[in-house]
């Protein structure tokens, strides 16, 4: 009996430190994960127990109208017309001709990879497309849970495979957003791989116990979307979805300038007229070219608007400061000082 105790302790032991990261370099060895993870399956089970009920707490009036709110947000982005058509015949197309199969794949979970600049709508179309999901039916719940570079730099785990084992089993049944995940690909300081293999392998431990019911999201750079999906790291386990990319581009200077007039309409300011709109759509593209890929569309609209308006304030332009008028000059000025 004191034999089978001590076994019996050391399965549970073993267990622990396999769920804490401790031995994740054991994930590289064949049949390690399924042995150590019948434990972590079934404590899974138990604290996603609940997600089944879940499913019934989302009336159809709730579904229907998490649908249309998301779909107003996906169709309120400016500049993405083409990406948002992509994303509603593959995405949320097959979830609606076919509620037995919506994510249209026989593997363990949809990814849907969100690629492009910055600042061009990519989490909020992530987002969207989740709660769309949901509203079709194809997700038992709203939750969305988001995993970021932050999130392995915290100290709260231990290791790249126990943080995507902790999120995705808190995503079961809704959706897992790992956003602008570049940060998979970087080395460890010391020239050494980065922690995309062992998250991948964590992420895959939980979506082969849940097949179906994780929705995962990525956004990345048009840069990173690329090196992702042609790291060997990465295709370890990213072969082992079915991956829908989803390309964003940058905005075009005419949103760019409707964007800046939405900024500016906020604080209650305005572009003078449509000689001002004018000057401020070459500002935005000379910003655009200076930036390159750096360039953040979204924040560089922001950024412009209060640099403007401190402009006007410096000024001595008491009527243009009281009116609250952006005018050609003063962008114009503003154009200079990028000289």
């Amino acid at each position: 009996m004191m034999v089978i105790a001590i076994l019996l302790w050391a399965v549970v032991l073993l267990t622990l430190a396999w769920n804490f990261g401790w031995l994740n370099s054991l994930t590289r060895i064949p049949g390690a994960a399924s042995f150590f993870g019948f434990m972590s399956a079934a404590r899974s089970q138990q604290n996603t127990a609940g997600d089944s009920g879940s499913r019934g707490k989302l009336s159809d009036a709730d579904r229907a109208k998490l649908f249309a709110d998301a779909r107003a947000r996906l169709a309120a982005l400016e500049g993405v017309e083409a990406t948002e058509d992509d994303i509603m015949v593959r995405l949320i197309g097959p979830a609606e001709e076919d509620p037995e199969n919506p994510f249209g794949t026989q593997s363990p979970a949809l990814l849907a990879l969100f690629a492009g600049p910055s600042g061009t709508g990519k989490t909020t179309a992530a987002v969207s497309a989740a709660q769309m999901l949901t509203g079709k039916g194809a997700l038992e719940t709203a939750n969305i849970v988001t995993v970021r570079k932050t999130d392995l730099s915290s100290g709260q785990f231990g290791s790249a495979a126990q943080l995507a084992r902790a999120k995705a089993e808190q995503a079961v049944g809704g959706a897992l957003l790992i956003e602008d995940a570049g940060w998979l690909l970087a080395d460890d300081g010391y020239g050494g791989p980065g922690p995309a293999e062992d998250f991948g392998q964590g992420l895959l431990d939980v979506l082969t116990q849940h097949p179906q019911r994780v929705f995962v999201a990525m956004t990345a750079s048009t840069k990173d979307a690329a090196s992702l999906q042609r790291a060997s790291d990465v295709l370890r386990w990213l072969s082992k979805l079915t991956t829908r990319v989803f390309k964003f581009d940058d905005l075009p200077d005419d949103t760019l300038v409707e964007l800046l007039e939405q900024r500016l309409e906020d604080v209650g300011w305005a572009l003078e007229d449509d000689t001002a709109a004018g000057q401020a759509r070459r500002l935005m593209a000379e910003i655009r070219d200076r930036a390159a890929d750096n360039f953040d569309n979204a924040e560089s609209c922001r950024r412009v608007a209060e640099q403007l308006v401190e402009l006007v304030r410096g000024a001595d332009d008491e009527e243009a400061y009281r009116r609250k008028i952006i005018s050609r000059d003063v962008i114009r000025h503003m154009d200079d000082q990028l000289e």
